[in-house]
């Protein structure tokens, strides 16, 4: 397993690289300071964790990066660790498909808790961001508000280091099919309609019709409100 921090400061990108080696889950972490060293290094090393800083001193950066490291890694989980956390950043850094934002200021701990999540295929925001969208997010139809309460306490279970918080898709939700759960399991990874397509061997316009369906079953409007309902409910989704 291979890990990659990309962030021009050298010296918090070395102090990342001691804590994330001490805890010895995340395999080699090797380090980058620009967008452009990070695309090079990436060519030539699957990595799997990507830690990228949003606002890099030199081009490429913030969502075109994302969307680059993307095209060269695409099973990798990119998670943005930022020194600005407002939920409208987080909103981009999501939709252009990481999986987890972790403020600069948060504590060792909470880092390490939050990659651990990610690593086990869940899904970690900061707690500001995820009550900021709380409020906009409709009430999917079979999401009873009893159901709601229990999530929460389970994704903030998964916060504290808890293993055994995390849920699957089709255990959170019992009312979608088979197929749906694979397709928003896709989704909520940042994979794209050809992706999907691709892996799981149907038509892009296949994808399309049970993304809608999807989106329409959970009262969500778009890809960034599915993963916020997942990481707000601590769902797993690798």
């Amino acid at each position: 397993m291979h890990s990659l921090i990309v962030d021009d400061h050298l010296l918090f990108s070395a102090g990342l690289r001691l804590l994330l080696q001490a805890t010895g889950s995340l395999g080699e972490v090797d380090c980058a300071a620009s967008g452009t060293q990070a695309l090079q290094q990436a060519a030539r090393i699957p990595y799997v964790l990507v830690l990228l800083d949003w606002h890099l001193g030199r081009e490429p950066s913030g969502v075109t990066l994302i969307g680059q490291l993307h095209e060269v890694l695409p099973q990798a989980r990119v998670v943005i660790v930022s020194g600005e956390a407002h939920p409208d950043l987080v909103r981009r850094a999501i939709d252009a498909g990481a999986v987890g934002f972790v403020p600069k200021e948060s504590s060792p701990e909470a880092m390490i808790q939050a990659l651990d999540i990610v690593a086990r295929g869940g899904i970690s925001l900061p707690e500001a961001a995820l009550a900021a969208d709380a409020a906009r997010l409709p009430e999917a139809p079979f999401f009873s508000r009893a159901f709601a309460s229990d999530a929460l306490s389970s994704e903030a279970s998964a916060r504290s280091g808890s293993g055994a918080a995390l849920t699957e898709i089709g255990a959170a939700f019992p009312d979608l099919t088979t197929r749906h759960v694979q397709v928003l399991g896709h989704i909520v990874r940042g994979l794209s309609n050809k992706e999907i397509a691709r892996e799981l061997d149907i038509a892009e316009g296949t994808v399309k019709q049970h993304a809608y369906a999807i989106f329409r079953e959970l009262g969500l409007q778009n890809r960034t409100e599915a993963v916020y309902l997942l990481a707000r409910m601590g769902v797993r989704f690798r």
